[in-house]
This record gives structure tokens, C-alpha cells and sequence, in this order.
């Protein structure tokens, strides 16, 4: 898989009534705000160059947070697509941590260097997926 056909399958999992909503602000979805901001960005992103990326990893992250999202969020069902959406483009096309910075208080150290205070490397966690490091 490359980084472009994994942009090209978040995108076309954004149908235009959900694109128009995003836009729009609606309340009528289940998206935080910084999750909308991600989505408005990917929905336009354009990458510099085509890079390979494993796509069992991509299939791996998925799973783990659907897994995640049906346990502690199981009453917003319809929100999960966006945080889904939001973190596998974070964590594979722009290398960027997983939360907004004023959620997890990362820190910026370098130019693609993250620090994050609440990082946890437990076996399961779906830190471990996050380009931040342990502060």
C-alpha cells in the first residue's frame, strides 16, 4: 500500500453529504472540533511525494481503535468514523500525533519530533502507534 492510496481511501470514506456537514459546522455529527479541523485538512491534503507504507499496520491501528471506540464510546457509534479517519492520517500520511495538542499536552521537540506526557507503552496501547515519544 502507499501513503496515496491510503489518502485516496480516507477521503472516499467521506461521502458528500458528510463533506458539506463538515464544512458547514453542523451539529447534526458526532465531531469535536480539532477531529473537524483534520478532516477538513485531509479533504484537501496533497502529498509531496508517493511513499510505501505497510498495510497491515493501517489494517492493524483500525481495528485497534474501532475496538477502543466500541468500548468507551459505544453510545456515539456514528462518531467513530471521523476519529477513525482523523488518526490514520495523522499517524500515516502527515506523522503527526494522534490528539490535538491542548488534549494531551504534547510538546514539539524538533521538525517531526513529538513529546507527550501522558504517552503509555503498554503492550495494547494505541500510544505505541502515536509518533509522539515519552516525555
Amino acid at each position: 500500500m502507499t501513503n496515496k492510496e491510503l489518502l485516496d481511501s480516507l477521503k472516499n470514506a467521506v461521502n458528500c453529504d458528510m463533506k458539506q456537514k463538515l464544512i458547514q459546522n453542523s451539529q447534526e455529527l458526532i465531531i469535536g472540533q480539532a477531529n473537524r479541523k483534520t478532516m477538513l485538512r485531509m479533504l484537501e491534503y496533497e502529498l509531496d511525494e508517493e511513499t510505501k507504507i505497510d498495510g497491515k499496520s493501517v489494517e492493524t491501528l483500525k481495528c485497534m481503535f474501532e475496538d477502543y471506540l466500541d468500548k468507551y464510546m459505544a453510545d456515539k457509534p456514528q462518531g467513530h468514523i471521523f476519529i477513525v479517519i482523523c488518526c490514520l492520517f495523522s499517524t500515516f500520511i502527515v506523522k503527526e500525533p494522534m490528539h490535538p495538542q491542548h488534549a494531551s499536552n504534547w510538546q514539539r521537540i524538533g521538525e517531526n519530533e513529538y513529546r507527550c506526557p501522558y504517552y503509555d507503552d503498554a503492550l495494547n496501547s494505541l500510544c505505541n502507534w502515536c509518533v509522539c515519544e515519552k516525555l
